[in-house]
């Protein structure tokens, strides 16, 4: 059984936690670059490591991963709640923050440590931020490169997609698995990345009239919702002992749902849907394979 933490860990993840204006509360140093790193969210992580800056981080939250080849660097707690005195003991040059964190860059700025935010709320600025954060290490041409070819990964996708069938999609990101029938869900509303992610995967938003990023939905909603396709993101699956016929066949219990009766819930396995960083390439080809299987796939 999936436990209300681990939708809140997931939650944790994703930008939108709060609304928050965006744009940097420092000016970044832009000759050598900052020699000492803190990252507060697994996608500047890997914004960070995609641009070859992984020996200057020197701390990332218990959330995120690096790659395997690479030392491990010390944890500062959580998303939402910082190890202070590791932050501090740290010393770092820059801490990267997100749209949530302006309660902590507050708290940064009072401990003399400075922040830049990105802000990670739609496709685009998921591809401004890896420019913001090159441009803030001091490695300009590194963030316009990886902007440039995720970019061109998008494009591929969406220039191939089938423009005539644009689907009503329901992305559900947190549920409880395994119970023989669904409960309640986590989707992505309108004003999340995924609302964005579907545009160039070739889908509409089921909930393109939520005003909430990430609304907790019950058997109701999801009748009168009925979309064409659910896309189940089950990130960890393989950590939280969860098969992908058990998520499906919790979804029976609502067989006159129309994506239920037509056989178009597919369950989504893998971090790299929960990270609006260096993979989103990754999330929308999922997306696109589920909402318009190739000939020959389906």
């Amino acid at each position: 059984m999936v436990q209300r933490t681990t939708v809140i860990v997931v939650l944790a993840v994703l930008p939108l936690l709060a609304a928050c204006p965006s744009g940097s509360p420092v000016t970044p140093p832009v000759d050598n670059g900052p020699e000492r790193l803190v990252s507060m969210a697994p996608s500047i992580t890997e914004i960070l490591y995609a641009l070859e800056l992984g020996d200057r981080v020197v701390g990332v939250t218990r959330y995120c991963q690096v790659p395997a080849d690479q030392p491990v660097p010390s944890r500062v707690g959580g998303y939402v709640d910082p190890d202070w005195e590791a932050l501090v003991g740290l010393r770092p040059d820059l801490v990267f923050t997100m749209e949530s964190h302006a309660a902590a860059e507050r708290r940064f700025a009072d401990l003399g440590l400075k922040s830049v935010r990105v802000d990670q709320a739609s496709v685009d600025g998921i591809l401004n931020s890896f420019v913001v954060v090159a441009d803030a290490c001091g490695v300009h041409e590194r963030g316009r490169v990886l902007r440039d070819r995720v970019a061109s990964q998008l494009r591929a996708v969406r220039d191939r997609g089938n423009a005539d069938s644009r689907p009503r999609v329901l992305v559900v990101i947190g549920r409880e698995i395994g119970r023989g029938h669904v409960t309640s869900v986590w989707a992505a509303g309108k004003g999340s990345f995924y609302d964005d992610l579907l545009t160039w995967a070739g889908g509409v938003n089921a909930l393109e009239e939520s005003s909430v990023a990430y609304p907790e939905l019950g058997p109701e909603g999801l009748l009168s919702l009925d979309p064409d396709v659910v896309l189940d993101i089950v990130a960890d699956a393989s950590t939280r002992g969860a098969s992908t016929e058990a998520a499906v066949a919790d979804w029976r219990s609502f067989a006159s749902l129309r994506a239920v009766g037509e056989g178009r819930v597919h369950v989504l396995t893998g971090d790299a849907l929960v990270i609006p960083g260096p993979r989103i390439g990754k999330i929308v080809e999922a997306f696109a394979e589920a909402l318009h299987p190739l000939s020959g796939d389906a």
